[in-house]
């Protein structure tokens, strides 16, 4: 068995995808390193193949220079060649860097049969080992109402609510955005084999009005003010048109008193009285459209049946 297909092996006895945990679907292979005389040829063998068997599995591989744009493990190899003498390490970084899994062995005096089996017991422990790790690490599972919403998980992106992820244990910080509605932000603590589930509530943002919405509200004042103005002229009109050709008894007395006793000195309010009353009317009618513009409801317009 190839150094490639164990590597493979590793990766996906690793990563084997469970119902809860966050998949990882992308891997970053960094060129092997060499250490003693080996042949060139045998050396593209195992690039050749260690690159087909990462293709053959769930995982994109991605070249060290690449930016596969998701979290991705980074796979090491080097191969240490003295004679008949072998040193094989294996490592696995998570997307911090952090090493997640990791062999160091030896194989004195062997030959290529012996240095595969070695690496194919090594591999098989390695995978074990990583398996057991990702299992171990909580789970958190981030929902939002409503959902939908973008998260970022330590600055970095994690999808979209409803998201279940596995993360180290320690302090994180989750943020959730969704258009129209303020941001997120909170502090989790993950404990070894805890999983939690985190609920997040977005508010939403006010929605500005629109242009017909301030100039409606704008008439609202300018309607009152015009409706009380009209009023007060309706009432003014009214005692003018009442007041007209009464006697002014300021005024009522001596040769102002005709011989039938009746006072010389009348109101004439009628022109005045009749220009206030239209006036209020006038200005009262218009008040009360604007206040009904301003904040009457307003109903759709009814489309006619289509024949």
């Amino acid at each position: 068995m190839t150094i490639a297909g164990l590597l493979s092996l590793v990766l996906a006895c690793a990563e084997a995808p469970s119902p809860a945990a966050s998949p990882t679907t992308a891997v970053v292979l960094t060129p092997i390193e060499y250490e003693g005389e080996l042949v060139e040829a045998f050396r593209d063998r195992i690039e050749a193949q260690m690159r087909a068997g990462l293709e053959r599995s769930e995982y994109t591989v991605f070249d060290a220079g690449a930016a596969p744009g998701v979290p991705a493990y980074r796979v090491h190899a080097r191969l240490g060649v003295d004679d008949r003498n072998y040193r094989l390490q294996l490592s696995v970084d998570d997307a911090n860097g952090v090493s997640v899994a990791q062999i160091d062995r030896t194989c004195e005096l062997c030959g290529i049969q012996e240095v595969a089996e070695m690496v194919a017991n090594e591999a098989a422990a390695l995978a074990g080992d990583l398996g057991a790790r990702v299992r171990a690490l909580p789970l958190l599972t981030i929902e939002s109402q409503p959902s939908g919403a973008t998260i970022e998980l330590d600055g970095r992106a994690a999808g979209q609510t409803p998201a279940s992820l596995r993360v180290p244990v320690g302090r994180h910080r989750a943020r959730a955005q969704l258009s129209g509605h303020f941001d997120q932000e909170v502090e989790i603590d993950a404990f070894a084999g805890l999983n939690q589930t985190i609920a997040l509530r977005l508010v939403p943002r006010p929605v500005p009005p629109t242009p017909e919405q301030r100039r409606r509200a704008a008439m609202g004042p300018v309607g009152a003010v015009v409706l009380v103005l009209g009023g007060g002229a309706l009432a003014s009109g009214a005692v003018l048109l009442a007041l007209d050709e009464r006697p002014l008894r300021s005024q009522c007395s001596g040769a102002d008193i005709d011989a039938f006793g009746n006072c010389r000195q009348l109101y004439d309010t009628l022109a005045g009285g009749v220009a206030l009353t239209v006036t209020g009317a006038i200005s009262a009618a218009v008040g009360s459209a604007l206040l009904g513009l301003a904040y009457g409801k307003r109903h759709p317009r009814r489309r006619g049946a289509r024949r």
